[in-house]
């Protein structure tokens, strides 16, 4: 099979029963997919360990180390939304975009979402959306201050994506990068109907 997680099974299987041809299905799976690197070199160390290798045990450290290192960096640039940063559209397919409705809809202080992909340089083929949620204002509803906050932690817990997601506030220090996301073509996604 060429599902990920049949051929992760059976380089699993193969280390086990100690056919190093299990090493190269592992190698494979962390070429296609770098966040798949921590469990297979996990994977390879239980079997260098069991097997005696001291010295490929010494190579997974390292290529550890540069795991870490590169997860470390990767994770720095997707829990920062800035001005400077670049948005293009979600390229999401509208029947995508439509299971997201619903979610929006029952949220009665939403007046818009926008939702668009932030280009990043590292691990480029796992997009990152960025959800800009636009509140109405106290004066015009009766909710509490920070009413804002709870929408988008229930949305952040709700919405699913292929992908990293980050979601925030139209207001204060983000309103700058809420204006510039508001530019990017077929950016805005939902917008609540007047009563």
């Amino acid at each position: 099979p060429n599902h990920f997680g049949a051929r992760y099974l059976k380089a699993s299987s193969m280390l086990e029963q100690d056919n190093e041809a299990g090493i190269q299905i592992v190698e494979d799976l962390m070429k296609e997919s770098v966040m798949f690197s921590e469990q297979a070199l996990g994977l390879l160390e239980h079997y260098y360990t069991r097997t005696g290798q001291v010295d490929k045990l010494n190579e997974i450290a390292h290529r550890a180390d540069e795991h870490d290192r590169f997860k470390a960096a990767v994770d720095l640039e997707r829990q920062k939304i800035e001005v400077k940063d670049n948005f293009v559209s979600c390229g999401l397919p509208q029947e995508e975009i439509q299971k997201l409705i619903p979610l929006f809809e029952k949220e009665d202080d939403l007046f818009q979402v926008y939702l668009v992909r932030k280009e990043t340089e590292l691990l480029q083929d796992v997009p990152m959306f960025v959800c800009c949620l636009v509140i109405k204002p106290p004066a015009m509803s009766f909710r509490k201050e920070d009413a804002g906050l709870e929408i988008a932690q229930r949305l952040y817990q709700e919405i699913e994506l292929d992908g990293t997601k980050h979601l925030f506030i139209h207001e204060k220090e983000m309103k700058k990068v809420g204006k510039k996301i508001m530019q990017v073509p077929e950016a805005l996604v939902y917008e609540r109907k007047k009563k």
